[in-house]
């Protein structure tokens, strides 16, 4: 996770191109997952049913995101009960890595997103794949 006020974002590709910081905000996209702001054209990942999969969310922001899967549940380190739960939802602090970890069970394309949806529409979403 990139960029935001304050952030170390310089460039993100956007709609396939690659666009300096300034650009994006033009864009009104300061947000980014893995260098891409916006919808990405490819998957963060294809996964095949049954396939576990675990995914690290680095969070190089100065802002929290509470970042949401859709379609799976995942388990992950909960701060307040102090254990691993099972949740959809889960909040990532301003430079910190929290890792997902699920069976992929449910074929589809799924959003993984910033449930902050100011955060979402200007950069922060991408989808995985299930097959």
């Amino acid at each position: 996770m990139q960029g935001g006020a304050m952030g170390n974002l310089t460039t993100a590709l956007y709609q396939g191109k690659r666009l300096s910081v300034q650009e994006l905000i033009a864009n009104k996209q300061v947000w980014t997952l893995n260098g891409v702001a916006n919808m990405p054209q490819a998957p963060l990942l294809t996964a095949k049913v049954g396939e576990g999969i675990e995914i690290a969310l680095h969070n190089t922001t100065q802002w929290p995101h509470a970042m949401h899967l859709h379609g799976q549940h995942f388990r992950a380190f909960n701060e307040v009960t102090q254990q691993e739960l099972w949740q959809d939802t889960l909040l990532v602090q301003a430079g910190d890595t929290q890792t997902i970890r699920f069976l992929a069970m449910t074929p589809g394309k799924w959003l993984l997103h910033c449930h902050m949806i100011e955060h979402q529409v200007s950069g922060m979403v991408t989808f995985v794949e299930v097959v």
